[in-house]
């Protein structure tokens, strides 16, 4: 999710500045239209990013946890 959203977010983002400075700097209607659009799903893609970050954190978080407990309950009793 993480390269995913970065990868939608960079691709969504140069189709906009390239919509936007297409034509001279000199945009239509619906470029203008096109340009917003992507501008929105850029940050859409920011967001998915940013929420795959959170999920390989709680990933590592419950990666060490497990490592923990389980070094933790294998050991004989004295």
């Amino acid at each position: 999710m993480l390269l995913g959203g970065l990868a939608l977010a960079i691709s969504a983002c140069f189709g906009c500045l390239i919509t936007l400075t297409s034509n001279g700097g000199r945009a239509s209607a619906s470029l203008e239209g096109l340009a917003t659009l992507l501008g929105i799903v850029a940050f859409g893609g920011l967001l998915a990013s940013g929420v795959g970050v959170v999920f390989v954190l709680m990933r590592i978080g419950r990666a060490m946890f497990a490592k923990k407990d389980q070094n933790g309950s294998s050991g004989s009793p004295s």
